[in-house]
């Protein structure tokens, strides 16, 4: 992402969340069955993926 500056400069901007292997590992921390395997986590309405391993 660009971003541009007040005096016109632009400069990047770089940002970068890892919570996938939060949502995960908490789920493997409540189903052992799960320790090992492929995971996907859905959102709330189940409409997306919010995790993966």
């Amino acid at each position: 992402m660009f971003l541009s500056m007040s005096d016109g400069r632009r400069t990047t901007a770089v940002g970068h969340l890892d919570a996938d292997c939060f949502y995960v590992s908490a789920e493997r921390v409540r189903d052992a069955f799960l320790v090992g395997k492929p995971v996907g986590v859905l959102g709330k309405q189940g409409a997306c993926v919010i995790a993966k391993s």
